[in-house]
């Protein structure tokens, strides 16, 4: 068995990298767009795309592209795989995707200052928190406009976290907030009619209905009320080479859920709607979907 894993050695994910575009849509649909490329085996270099809208009780609208290295090219500012793209013009952010599947064509403008964190050698840098993201999108004989809120997210380096790996990201009026935890890495993100979150010291523990946060004067609970779907981000490589990086890496499959989030700070009180996205192998229970 040792000898196997050192010949499999080459085929674990080292330097990784990847934009991810994560939306939250006016009438609840959860629209996320993932280019990353990683360092996988051999397929070394190369670019995988996965673009989902889910929509609750329905098949999601769904597009997968891999691209050779050559077609592949990432950095903090764009994101091109073949003739797919998600890059930074001036002061806002477009995306183009086309295919027989699946077309897609939006943009957002810049509108608050990144929030980053670092723990062994993985970097985690949220490059727009509340992005307004307009667009229309199309697929298996569906359409609809994209009318969102939307986050950005860079990740890259060699570093190896355990799991599990999740994101929660919500949306009221005047309020966003984010967090982003695995392992030792815990990055927080937000405003509040006008102040910052992203500097706070709070506690994230898992509860009943969903996900707790906790800071000197403020609570958020997450109700997740809905399962849109899994998605396997690594059915691309082989599955001895699955197998092997699952002894180093997450290699779960991604879960997203719908909900909400009830807020209290002081005497105020809001509640926003939230998605929740979990890789891991203790998924949320799925609360119903209560009075609020």
């Amino acid at each position: 068995m040792i000898v196997l894993l050192l010949a499999c050695s080459s085929f674990i994910p080292t330097e990784r990298e990847s934009l991810e575009l994560l939306a939250l849509t006016d009438n609840g649909d959860i629209f996320e767009v993932r280019f990353t490329k990683g360092d996988t085996g051999i397929f070394k270099g190369q670019g995988h795309v996965r673009v989902h809208r889910w929509i609750r009780e329905q098949t999601p609208m769904s597009y997968i592209l891999n691209t050779s290295p050559a077609d592949t090219n990432i950095d903090a500012t764009s994101a091109r795989f073949g003739p797919l793209k998600l890059y930074k013009n001036n002061n806002s952010w477009s995306l183009y995707i086309r295919s027989e599947e699946l077309n897609a064509s939006a943009t957002f403008a810049i509108t608050t200052t990144p929030v980053t964190k670092t723990e062994k050698d993985w970097t985690v840098e949220v490059l727009e928190q509340n992005g307004d993201f307009r667009g229309w999108a199309s697929a298996q004989q569906r359409s609809a406009p994209i009318n969102a809120r939307a986050t950005l997210v860079h990740r890259h380096g060699t570093g190896i976290l355990t799991d599990p790996k999740e994101t929660l990201i919500m949306f009221g009026k005047n309020f966003h907030l984010g967090i982003e935890k695995q392992g030792d890495l815990e990055l927080i993100w937000g405003e509040w009619q006008g102040e910052s979150l992203a500097d706070i010291n709070f506690e994230y523990q898992d509860s009943q209905h969903g996900r707790q946060i906790n800071a000197s004067n403020w609570a958020v609970n997450f109700y997740a009320t809905h399962h849109l779907g899994s998605d396997d981000s690594f059915e691309h490589i082989f599955a001895m080479e699955k197998w092997a990086s699952s002894k180093l890496i997450s290699t779960y499959q991604r879960d997203v859920f719908q909900g909400y989030a009830k807020i209290k700070r002081g005497d105020e009180e809001l509640t926003a709607n939230a998605f929740f996205i979990y890789q891991g192998d203790d998924p949320p229970s799925i609360q119903p979907p209560r009075k609020r």
